[in-house]
């Protein structure tokens, strides 16, 4: 193509078509107004030179009086199928894809969610080495091994929420150094130590509704080293039965702490959490709601608020009081064992005894002995007072009983003597008007 210059129509802009080739192209024109180059997606051999350089400089040559103008070709980006693209996004969500599209080395912010993707292929996410923001929540996705992040170490976050990962490689977030939240929620996945191992700088951890029995192999002394800047945690809907002891020493950046709907056992061992709650109630999300599930007599209760005095002994010290108890055939089971000492290093005022072995101390049993005498004499009141009425009112019926059966006799001989007087006086009558008859004749 040769270089030389014209004026176009002012009343129409000017658009010019170039095709690329493997040589590089200038071009210099004088031109009144703006003119946009469009060009057609760029050839496999082309791809390195186009991630180098979006614009291409035109140099200019003009003639006296024309206006010089630097124009920029811009390049438009190639969008998959289905999906709606932005200058720097890809959305690519709930369309059933059944794997991960290419065309998306393009995009910062990937967004895949609601789709069924089952197997994630190294080989396409290899190539999204500019990729900031990965959605893979709500797929079918089972296994994500080793190698499959091996060249996003640009991306910052990732979800994988709502999968059903049965299998997780333990390093296979080692090559996500900038990553600073991870949301893992409701996927069921198995803990293996050194999971998180390199996120050095992460910040959010979802392990929401996992059915986790215990994180110590990620979150305790082994998984120090890799979350050091941790900042908000979200363990709920787990069934959780207690913390590392040194959780909070090991990551002492959280300020935010989430711990409701677990299996909460209420021992010696959660007294170190019933102190953090306390001290910094701020730090945990509707604390207020973390509640105990056993043993019997503290279910329900607040893990901040719980009784220490009802405290179990914990499972791992109930051999040795057996030990103790046996070793001695001839003494009888009166030695109290050993009790971890308080949050504030003094031995507690009311250690557990022996009878501890089955959740129950002394204090319990003295509360329900009582409990049930006080309910006994009551019951025996009660049973008094209403024979004593029983009495009382059997008495009154016999008093009334009598009253009126003696009433209705004197009223009966009330009536008979009544009815002689009227007889008798009939009787007189008679007599008298009989004489007169006779007196008379």
């Amino acid at each position: 193509m040769k270089t030389g210059s014209f004026a176009p129509p002012l009343t129409t802009a000017t658009t010019i078509t170039t095709i690329l080739s493997n040589t590089p192209i200038k071009t210099s024109f004088s031109i009144p107004q703006e003119t946009t180059i469009t060009a057609r997606s760029p050839q496999p051999s082309e791809t390195r030179a186009l991630k180098a350089a979006s614009t291409v400089p035109t140099s200019s040559s003009t003639a006296p009086g024309s206006l010089s103008v630097a124009t920029e070709r811009k390049i438009t980006r190639p969008c998959p199928l289905q999906c709606r693209c932005s200058e720097n996004q890809a959305d690519c969500s709930n369309l059933n894809l059944n794997e991960i599209p290419e065309n998306l080395n393009m995009a910062e912010i990937v967004d895949l969610h609601g789709n069924n993707i089952k197997i994630l292929n190294p080989a396409t996410l290899s190539s999204l080495v500019d990729v900031v923001t990965l959605d893979l929540s709500d797929n079918s996705i089972s296994n994500i091994s080793e190698p499959v992040f091996s060249n996003m170490s640009q991306l910052k976050h990732l979800m994988v929420s709502h999968n059903p990962l049965n299998i997780l490689s333990p390093a296979v977030f080692k090559d996500l150094p900038q990553l600073l939240s991870l949301e893992v929620d409701f996927t069921r996945f198995k803990p293996v130590p050194g999971l998180f191992n390199g996120l050095t700088k992460l910040r959010r951890l979802n392990l929401r509704g996992n059915e986790l029995k215990t994180v110590d192999e990620i979150l305790g002394q082994d998984g120090h080293a890799s979350l050091p800047l941790l900042h908000h945690l979200d363990l709920s809907y787990n069934l959780l039965e207690s913390l590392p002891q040194d959780i909070f020493q090991l990551h002492p950046e959280l300020k935010s702490v989430r711990l409701v709907h677990n299996s909460w056992r209420c021992d010696q061992n959660l007294l170190f959490l019933r102190q953090a709650m306390r001290k910094s109630p701020h730090m945990f999300s509707l604390g207020h709601k973390v509640l105990c599930s056993t043993p019997e007599n503290l279910k329900g209760k607040k893990v901040a608020q719980f009784n220490e005095d009802l405290l179990v002994t914990p499972t791992a010290m109930l051999p040795a009081v057996s030990k103790m108890s046996s070793s001695e055939p001839g003494k009888q089971g009166t030695a109290t064992s050993p009790s971890p000492t308080t949050e504030e290093g003094d031995l507690p005022k009311h250690p557990t005894s022996v009878s501890g072995r089955t959740g129950v101390n002394f204090t319990t049993i003295i509360i329900v002995s009582v409990t049930g005498v006080l309910i006994l004499v009551i019951c025996l009141l009660v049973l008094i007072i209403v024979i004593r009425n029983l009495r009382k009112w059997k008495r009154v019926y016999k008093v009334h009983k009598n009253q009126k059966i003696n009433a209705i006799i004197d009223y009966n001989r009330m009536d008979s003597s009544s009815d002689c007087d009227s007889l008798a006086h009939i009787t007189i009558l008679n007599s008298c008007h009989t004489e007169e008859g006779k007196g008379g004749v």
